[in-house]
């Protein structure tokens, strides 16, 4: 079987679909599956080696000028110069050019097919899909790039099928009339596609009940992550069980994320503030801290300095630790180096990959009551749900886990022993193959019964 992924590119900044597709395909290569992957956009940063082939298709300096000025006839040398990844990476880090406000037009010209069916702009990818990827199944990473499945299966004969990956997080913020479109065009091209896969029963049920289709054509897979490669030392020296250190005074609360409104910084620091102020009213000597890692855009940097003051405001200069943006080694010893985990999102989370790798690592997490979030920890035993976007429950939940190490190792032990068990990549890889071999079988058996019929 050959698989070529298409995946689109976050114009130069982390993104969670990106990092998890990238890790897919490295799966699905060891394996065994002759697996490519074109980025779309932009080139793809990840915190992991790279999979994705060297060119860009549709980049997003072409397309943004196709939409912007639609009789402009550019000669090929400029537009494959366009294309360049350098060119690209040079642009997204110029604009904010994932910011969905502004992309509404856009992603609804995706959505429609526009560009799909350009043939300046589209033919190039084709002619590279036919004589270099060969697929027999396309995967597209989310599902606003459904747009494409029509073109593609008309013009190379296979089945297409996509990922359901937090797509609403975009929808969210587009103006009307573009979310009410977005909705409308995706229930269309669901069923135009070969199948869909989300991570959890969550989101493929959200997602059905958002855009108005069946429950029963989302598939569930859920993810994998590179489990060991998190594992703290003491539990790799010792054969890989799930034992941590021993408990330090300090007790090391950790957010790891993109730093954005949605994430919930905020509310993570609101309730360290009450945890003070109880402290301080029951002089109570817990010794704790606050340390956050992440990326963060130009866009979100007034959002950065609401949370710095925020942190000066509740006296918790001596608390809050800012480690920046980590690369994978970074990441991983970041995460080693806590006691608790917390992601307080503020809406819904569709993945919670995050939560899988502090999870790995043996770290007890704190999570609103949405989401995904809600059937990890019911499956794991691996934390504490509290109160979406409530500060004082939140508050609640780490001051337990801060007085209590022994409650801390009973959840960390859950927590490692459920990703060791259910969520490596050969386990992900394993059920994504299962799935394209029964689109293969539908797609192949509907192909049949319409040539005979």
């Amino acid at each position: 079987m050959r698989v070529l992924h298409l995946i689109a590119g976050a114009g130069g900044m982390y993104c969670g679909s990106c990092i998890s597709g990238n890790a897919l395909v490295r799966a699905l290569r060891e394996a065994g599956i002759e697996t490519f992957l074109l980025p779309l956009y932009s080139p793809l940063r990840t915190d992991e080696p790279n999979q994705s082939e060297p060119q860009v298709a549709l980049g997003g300096v072409n397309l943004y000028l196709a939409l912007r000025f639609p009789r402009l006839r550019l000669p090929r040398f400029v537009r494959r110069w366009l294309d360049h990844p350098a060119v690209l990476s040079w642009a997204g880090r110029r604009g904010e050019t994932t910011n969905p406000e502004s992309l509404g037009p856009m992603c609804e010209a995706m959505l429609e097919g526009r560009f799909a069916s350009d043939h300046r702009l589209f033919d190039e990818a084709i002619d590279w899909i036919r004589s270099e990827a060969r697929p027999d199944v396309i995967h597209l990473n989310n599902a606003l790039l459904l747009g494409l499945a029509p073109c593609l299966k008309a013009r190379l004969g296979v089945p297409v099928v996509a990922s359901l990956s937090g797509e609403d997080v975009f929808w969210r913020r587009l103006p009307e009339p573009y979310q009410r479109r977005t909705k409308d065009l995706l229930r269309l091209r669901c069923g135009e596609c070969d199948g869909l896969a989300a991570m959890n029963g969550f989101y493929a049920g959200f997602f059905a009940r958002e855009i108005g289709i069946e429950l029963e054509g989302i598939e569930v897979i859920p993810p994998g992550i590179s489990v060991e490669l998190f594992a703290p030392s003491a539990m790799a020296s010792s054969g890989g069980g799930p034992c941590r250190p021993a408990p330090r005074q300090r007790v090391i609360i950790g957010f790891l994320s993109r730093i954005c409104r949605e994430k919930g910084l905020h509310t993570l620091i609101e309730a360290a503030g009450k945890i003070l102020a109880r402290t301080s009213r029951t002089n109570d000597s817990a010794d704790w801290r606050i340390e956050c890692a992440g990326y963060l855009s130009r866009s979100e940097r007034a959002y950065w300095e609401q949370c710095l003051r925020q942190v000066a405001e509740l006296g918790l200069a001596d608390r809050f630790v800012h480690r920046g943006e980590l690369d994978l080694s970074g990441k991983a010893a970041f995460l080693q180096n806590l006691d608790i985990f917390c992601l307080p999102s503020v809406i819904p989370e569709s993945k919670g990959l995050p939560v899988f790798e502090a999870w790995a690592a043996g770290v007890p997490a704190v999570l609103p009551a949405h989401g995904a979030f809600v059937e990890m920890v019911e499956a794991s035993g691996g934390g504490l749900l509290f109160h979406p976007n409530d500060a004082d429950a939140l508050a609640d939940c780490l001051a337990r886990l801060i007085s209590d190490a022994g409650l801390r190792q009973h959840h960390g032990r859950n927590a490692r022993e459920w990703v060791r068990r259910n969520h490596t990549l050969s386990a992900w890889a394993g059920r994504t193959i299962a799935w394209y071999h029964r689109v293969l079988s539908r797609y192949h058996a509907g192909r049949s019964s319409s040539t005979t019929g």
